[in-house]
């Protein structure tokens, strides 16, 4: 009787200790997931990834100010002063990250070229819009065309790709090659 007594006591202890942890469990699952009973949704979780979705968002947004701010800045020097040695310097030491890069932004800037190109300058909503670039050839105080600087780099940039494609392809390597 004695033995039957103190196992019906262990066998009701460990019940009491399992409901608590199926308690505990139940509460740690609404606190990451949200208690729909209670009426807030956006609790634990759902809101960790609600911010984690907020803050990818930002990023991006971030990042297109920063690349906007390069294109223009580039944008400035080849206009300006005739030279994209901000883009080289990506170029060079970017690896095949910068030279993508150089070359998705060397094209934004060809576009830019031509449209304020040696046509005359562009004109939006009705006003002509200035940038430097004046004349026929599109030169200004005797400074080279950007838009020839522009696709002088674009060539040297495709020249470059082409002789590391060539040496990826004789060691046959094929992911350098993508």
């Amino acid at each position: 009787r004695r033995a039957e007594i103190q196992h019906k006591q262990n066998v009701n202890s460990l019940a009491r200790q399992l409901e608590h942890t199926i308690d505990s469990f139940q509460q740690l699952d609404n606190s990451l997931n949200g208690n729909v009973t209670d009426g807030d949704v956006d609790s634990g979780g759902n809101v960790a990834v609600k911010i984690g979705e907020r803050l990818e968002e930002l990023d991006r947004q971030r990042q297109r100010a920063q690349d906007v701010k390069f294109l223009i800045q580039c944008w400035l020097e080849v206009s300006e002063r005739g030279d994209l040695s901000s883009l080289e310097d990506v170029r060079r030491l970017g690896g095949e990250d910068g030279k993508v890069r150089c070359a998705h932004i060397a094209r934004q800037l060809l576009k830019i070229s031509t449209r304020a190109g040696p046509q005359g300058p562009p004109v939006v909503n009705g006003k002509e819009v200035t940038n430097g670039v004046n004349g026929a050839n599109g030169t200004s105080d005797g400074k080279v065309a950007s838009r020839e600087i522009i696709e002088r780099f674009l060539e040297m940039l495709e020249k470059d790709l082409l002789n590391q494609f060539d040496e990826f392809y004789r060691r046959q390597n094929f992911d350098g090659m993508k």
